[in-house]
C-alpha cells in the first residue's frame, strides 16, 4: 500500500488534467464462471456511478457516489472524496445482504461445501492521510455483519455450520501503526454440526479437504523450504468482548451401532478483554447444557494472543446422562451403559508451553448392562472396577492430575487420562485388595487370603485383624461381591488332621472324667490338655490300637514313610519278613501318587516321635477328610463375616472347583 501511494505521487508530477463529470446510470453485469465444476455466477443490476472533479490538479476535491444491486437483494454503496495532491481520501461504505451463495464453487479446490445462504453488511469509512515527511495513514471505522449464513458439506448435504446473526461491532483499525481494536463481536443463535461417518471420516475434515493432506514429515520439509522466516512483529489486537448468545453444537458418531448423538446446547456468555498487550487476560465466561440436562460452566482468565502467558481455565460439568454414550462403552468395555451420569471438574493452568491440571471425574449411580461381543473391548475386569470404585453413595470420584509440556510430541491430554484410567484396571486385575487397602488403610494382597494352622479351620486373630478391615472395605463398597475357597496343604494338612483327631479324642477321655456340673459348663473342644499328660495318652491309644489290630502291615503298606518308625516300635509280627517285604513292595496309594507344588507349605513342629508317628497313621486323612477341612476353613471365614452385618448374605459365594484346592492350609477370598 505504501509503494502504491508513492508512484501515484510520483505519476502526479508528470501529467495533469481534470475531468469534470462522470455519470453512469441503471447499467448491469452479468457474470457466469464455467471454470470449475460448478458454475459461479453473479448479477450485478442498476449499476449507478456519478464522479465529479477527477483531476490531480492541487487543492482539487474529487466526489464520487456509486452503487449498485447485489444478485437479488444486495446492495453496494459509497460515497467517496478524495484529492491527489497531497493524496487524500474518505471512503464512505454501505454493504447490505450481499450473498456469497453464488460464487462458493471458487472455494471447490480448498473447501467441500455449499453456501446456502450469507448475508454481509459493512457500513463503515476508509481514510487515508499523508503527513509530511511521514508514511501514509490509513484507517477504517465501522461495523461488519454476517447474518443467516448457512453452510452444508459437499458429501452428504447435511448441515455442517450456520448462525443467524455474526456482529463485528465498533471496528477500529489502522495500517501504520499496525492496530486493530473491536468493541464487541456477537454471535447469536450458532450451530455447529460434527459427524464421524460410517467410514469413520469427519465431516469437518472432509469439508476441509483435510483427508488427503501428506504425511507429517512432507508438511514439516515444505514448510521448512517454502514458508519465509520472518521477525515481522504481530499486530496490536484488542477485542473488548465476544458475547455468544444461544449457541448448539452437535455431535453424531455412524461408526456404531447404535448412532451416538450428543449436543451442546443453550451455550451463552462471553470472552472479555482479549489484548496482544502482555499483561491483558481475557475474562471467560460460558455456561451451557449438555443433552438438555447436564450444565456446563467454563471460567477462567486466558490470553490466546500472547503464548508465554498464563492461561487458567475452569470447567464444571455436571450430572450428564451417560446413556447416549453406551455404543461407546459396548464397542471398549464390552457392556452395554444401563444408567449413570457423568461430574467433571477440571483445572487448566497453562504457562507458556506447560501444562499442568487437576481433573476430578465423577460418576454418578454408574452400572453397566448388558454384555456385548465387540473385538475392540479391553480384557481388563471393568464390571469389579466399578464395584471397587463405587462408594455407598453410588460414586466414583477419580482424580488425575496431569503435567506436561505442549512441545513434546508425545504429550496428549487425552492420552494421559486414558492411560490414568488404565492404570487403575490394571491395579483392580493384578492387585484388588491392595488398591482397597490403600483408600481404607488396610494392608495389600494379604487381605485375599486367611492362614490356617494344619488340620484346623480356626481363624487366628491376625486372620481376623484382616477380616475386619476388608468388611470396612465392603460395607464402603457395596457392589463388590466376594467368593471364598478352602485349600489344603496336601502334605502339613495330612499330619494336621490326623494330629488333630487325636487331641480330640484325648479330649474327650478328659471331659468323660468331669463331673456332671463341670460337663454343663465345658465343651470338649474346651478342654485343655496338660503338656505332661498328652505322651501318656499316646502310649495308651497306641496300645489299644495294637490291641484292636488298627495297626497292620496294610496300614504300614499304604504310608511309605512309616518304615523307619515301625522297625523301632512294633511287634516282628508286623515288621518280620512278609511286613517288610509288603512295605517295600507297596503301591503308594492314589492319594500319594499326586504331586503338587504347594503356594503355602507347613510341617508340624516338633515332628512325632515313633509310637505317634505310627498311631496317627490311623486316623483317615485321605480325600475326603482333605475336602472337609477345605469346605470348613471357606465356612469360617464367611461365619465371620456375616454376623457383623457389614456385608450381606446375598454378596457371599461359598466356592468348590471339581477338584480340590492344593494351594496351602488357606482360604482364599477373590472379588467378583
Amino acid at each position: 500500500m505504501t509503494n502504491a501511494v508513492s508512484l501515484l505521487l510520483q505519476s502526479t508530477n508528470q501529467w495533469s488534467g481534470t475531468l469534470r463529470t462522470v455519470d453512469i446510470t441503471n447499467c448491469a453485469l452479468h457474470l457466469e464462471d464455467l471454470v470449475n465444476s460448478r458454475p459461479a455466477k453473479l448479477d450485478l443490476t442498476e449499476i449507478r456511478l456519478l464522479a465529479k472533479n477527477i483531476s490531480n490538479l492541487p487543492g482539487t476535491n474529487l466526489t464520487a457516489e456509486f452503487s449498485l444491486r447485489w444478485n437479488t437483494n444486495g446492495s453496494i454503496k459509497t460515497l467517496t472524496t478524495a484529492s491527489f495532491l497531497p493524496p487524500t481520501a474518505e471512503l464512505q461504505l454501505d454493504l447490505d445482504q450481499l450473498d456469497f451463495g453464488t460464487l462458493d464453487p471458487y472455494l471447490e479446490p480448498k473447501l467441500n461445501l455449499y453456501i446456502l445462504g450469507s448475508k454481509l453488511g459493512l457500513h463503515g469509512k476508509i481514510n487515508l492521510a499523508t503527513p509530511s515527511g511521514a508514511l501514509p495513514q490509513v484507517t477504517f471505522r465501522g461495523d461488519v455483519n454476517l447474518n443467516d449464513f448457512k453452510t452444508v458439506d459437499g458429501d452428504l448435504a447435511e448441515d455442517l455450520l450456520k448462525w443467524d446473526s455474526l456482529r463485528f461491532v465498533g471496528i477500529d483499525a489502522n495500517l501504520n501503526p499496525q492496530t486493530v481494536v473491536i468493541k464487541e463481536i456477537d454471535v447469536d443463535n450458532a450451530y455447529a454440526r460434527l459427524v464421524i461417518e460410517t467410514n469413520k471420516s469427519i465431516n469437518l475434515f472432509n469439508a476441509l479437504r483435510m483427508t488427503n493432506a501428506p504425511a507429517t514429515n512432507e508438511v514439516k520439509v515444505a514448510t521448512a523450504t517454502t514458508a519465509p522466516v520472518t521477525n515481522a512483529p504481530l499486530p496490536q489486537i484488542s477485542i473488548g468482548a465476544i458475547a455468544i448468545s444461544n449457541a448448539v453444537v452437535s455431535f453424531t458418531d455412524r461408526s456404531l451401532s447404535p448412532d451416538v448423538n450428543l449436543a451442546i446446547k443453550e451455550m451463552n456468555g462471553y470472552v472479555a478483554g482479549i489484548s496482544t498487550e502482555q499483561l491483558q487476560h481475557a475474562d471467560v465466561n460460558l455456561r451451557a447444557m449438555v443433552d438438555g440436562v447436564g450444565p456446563v460452566t467454563i471460567t477462567g482468565l486466558i490470553n490466546p494472543l500472547n503464548g508465554a502467558q498464563t492461561n487458567t481455565i475452569k470447567i464444571s460439568l455436571k450430572d450428564m446422562d451417560l446413556t447416549p454414550a453406551s455404543p461407546y462403552a459396548a464397542k471398549f468395555t464390552g457392556y452395554r451403559i444401563a444408567q449413570g451420569k457423568l461430574n467433571l471438574d477440571l483445572a487448566y493452568d497453562l504457562v507458556g508451553k506447560n501444562l499442568s491440571s487437576k481433573n476430578v471425574i465423577t460418576l454418578d449411580r454408574f452400572t453397566f448392562g448388558e454384555k456385548v461381543e465387540s473385538p475392540d473391548a479391553t480384557k481388563l475386569p471393568v464390571r469389579l472396577a466399578i464395584a471397587i470404585l463405587k462408594d455407598r453413595e453410588g460414586k466414583i470420584v477419580l482424580d488425575v492430575p496431569i503435567e506436561g509440556s505442549t512441545d513434546d510430541p508425545k504429550f496428549r491430554i487425552s492420552k494421559v487420562v486414558w492411560g490414568a484410567l488404565e492404570n487403575i484396571l490394571l491395579k483392580v486385575a493384578t492387585s484388588p485388595f491392595s488398591l482397597l487397602g490403600a483408600a481404607f488403610g488396610g494392608g495389600g494382597e494379604e487381605m485375599g487370603y486367611q492362614d490356617f494352622a494344619p488340620g484346623y479351620a480356626v481363624l487366628s486373630d491376625d486372620g481376623k485383624k484382616k477380616l475386619d478391615s476388608l468388611l470396612k472395605a465392603m460395607h464402603e463398597r457395596p457392589s463388590l461381591e466376594l467368593e471364598i475357597s478352602g485349600s489344603v496343604d496336601p502334605d502339613g494338612d495330612r499330619e494336621g488332621l490326623q494330629r488333630a483327631a487325636l487331641d480330640q479324642q484325648i479330649r474327650t477321655k478328659l471331659w468323660l472324667k468331669l463331673s456332671k456340673s463341670e460337663q454343663a459348663t465345658n465343651a470338649v473342644d474346651q478342654i485343655v490338655i496338660p503338656p505332661g499328660d498328652r505322651a501318656g495318652w499316646v502310649k495308651k491309644f497306641y496300645s489299644a490300637a495294637l490291641a484292636d489290630k488298627k495297626i497292620t502291615p496294610e496300614l504300614l503298606a499304604a504310608n511309605t514313610n512309616l518304615a523307619a518308625f515301625a522297625a523301632q516300635v512294633l511287634p516282628r509280627k508286623l515288621t518280620g519278613e512278609k511286613g517288610v517285604s509288603q512295605l517295600s513292595q507297596a503301591t503308594p496309594s492314589n492319594d500319594a501318587k499326586k504331586t503338587s507344588t504347594p503356594v503355602y507349605q507347613t510341617k508340624l513342629v516338633p515332628p512325632p516321635d515313633a509310637i505317634e508317628a505310627v498311631l496317627l497313621a490311623t486316623f483317615p486323612a485321605g480325600v475326603e477328610e482333605m475336602e472337609a477341612i477345605a469346605a470348613a476353613r471357606a465356612k469360617v471365614v464367611q461365619d465371620y463375616l456375616l454376623p457383623s452385618g457389614q456385608v450381606e448374605a446375598g454378596r457371599l459365594f461359598l466356592t468348590t472347583g471339581t477338584s480340590l484346592r492344593r494351594d496351602g492350609s488357606r482360604a482364599y477370598l477373590q472379588f467378583r
